[in-house]
């Protein structure tokens, strides 16, 4: 990193914290969190909306988590600027994370016995919010208890519990395809215990709650300051790569399960749902060992954009793997490389969103709002995919599109200046 770097590299870590207790636990909460997204997002949600929609799935589909995603990103910034502004005996992220997991739990299982598609919506709508001020507050806890030389490391961390996570989600999934109540319901205990283990272990120090200066009591003033962030350049174009590789990444695993439906050739015998079950755990370990490898690189080299580069190139050539490939070779072919490609991107991009932030007082409001850069696509994703598939070719169609948008991502590297 250039000495010019900005203001956050020189937050301290809280008096007395260990960042390397923190790293030993950090990647169970990750596992948790994780497993409840690969769940319900890729497996139970477009089975549920199937079943209310059998005729019109992708476009329910897309409605359907397009709403849910449009709450996930208000949520985010929201729910990072309480976090911020907050503080406690316990400290200030973990009653937040706690309370979270809690809610969440209850949404799953709400969301689980859902009846009507009106009851899925609102349901799903629940536990976005839920599950995205749990992710507001995690995602402050590396750049709160981390020192900027060892967050390569902490990135690497989480990119090994987001694929542990992921495999766990979709193992669970793939057996209670029907019985999804009790599927719900486990992914969100499993999230609620890896939280506990997490709070209990690294516990936080006590936090004051942090006096506010006169100008903060406007709404003028606090409105305005979501957006402050966005006034240095490697911030906004750290946003705008971010986002564009969640986009393209969140159009093909939005319809997953419908184009191993309707798109891909499966041998005899097997179902999406099982597809899925198998062939993830493969991509989850390449993302493991992509996601070790990348923030070990990424810390040894002081360099986040190559990798985050490399990522979303790899990621835009997978798409041609579907394109010409369609049976379940191909499918693992798409996993493996997926998996590759986007455990560099975590690893590194998640650094890089911590090295870029400009001011150390409010690390989890503006890490709330990069958030949005991965709830945004949430909100566009299913829309922008379901119009794909239905005027543009089908999923060929999604798949050049998918491309395209990671090509995006890769050129708003090219605007960050100051973090190499």
């Amino acid at each position: 990193m250039h000495a010019t770097s900005t203001a956050i590299d020189s937050a301290p870590v809280a008096a007395g914290h260990s960042p390397t207790r923190t790293l030993s636990v950090l990647l169970f909460p990750w596992i948790g969190m994780m497993s409840v997204f690969i769940a319900f997002l890729q497996v139970f949600l477009p089975l549920q909306v199937q079943a209310f929609a059998p005729d019109q799935k992708v476009s329910t589909l897309g409605l359907v988590m397009g709403i849910g995603a449009l709450c996930a990103a208000l949520t985010n910034p929201i729910a990072g600027t309480l976090s911020d502004h907050s503080g406690s005996r316990f400290g200030r992220r973990t009653p937040w994370l706690l309370g979270s997991a809690l809610v969440s739990l209850a949404a799953l299982v709400l969301l689980g016995n859902a009846s009507s598609l009106w009851m899925l919506v609102a349901f799903f709508c629940l536990t976005q919010i839920a599950t995205n001020v749990y992710q507001a507050n995690l995602t402050a806890v590396m750049p709160d208890r981390i020192p900027t030389e060892r967050r390569g490391v902490a990135s690497a961390v989480i990119g090994v519990g987001l694929p542990l996570g992921g495999a766990v989600g979709s193992i669970i999934a793939s057996h209670h395809t029907d019985q999804i109540a009790t599927g719900y319901a486990l992914v969100g205990s499993i999230m609620l215990a890896m939280t506990l283990l997490f709070i209990f272990v690294d516990r936080e120090p006590p936090a004051a709650k942090p006096v506010l200066p006169p100008s903060a009591s406007t709404s003028g003033t606090r409105l305005l300051s979501y957006l402050s962030a966005f006034r240095h350049r490697d911030y906004a174009w750290t946003f705008a790569a971010r986002s564009f590789c969640m986009l393209g990444e969140m159009l093909l695993s939005s319809f997953l399960l419908y184009m191993l439906q309707d798109f891909i050739t499966l041998d005899p015998g097997h179902t999406p749902a099982g597809v899925i079950a198998k062939l993830a755990p493969l991509g989850m370990l390449a993302m493991l060992v992509a996601a070790v490898l990348a923030g070990y690189l990424s810390d040894r080299t002081k360099r986040r954009k190559p990798f985050v580069a490399l990522a979303a190139v790899l990621l835009a050539l997978n798409c041609a793997v579907l394109f010409f490939w369609r049976d379940e070779r191909g499918v693992l072919v798409f996993y493996i490389v997926n998996g590759l490609a986007f455990g560099a991107f975590m690893a590194a991009s998640q650094s890089l969103s911590a090295d870029v932030l400009p001011d150390p007082k409010h690390m989890a409001r503006d890490l709330g709002v990069m958030s949005i850069a991965n709830a945004g696509p949430q909100v566009l994703a299913p829309m922008l995919g379901a119009s794909a598939i239905s005027h543009l070719g089908g999923y060929v169609g999604l798949l050049i599109v998918s491309a395209l948008v990671l090509v995006l991502a890769v050129l708003s590297l090219v605007g960050i200046k100051n973090v190499r």
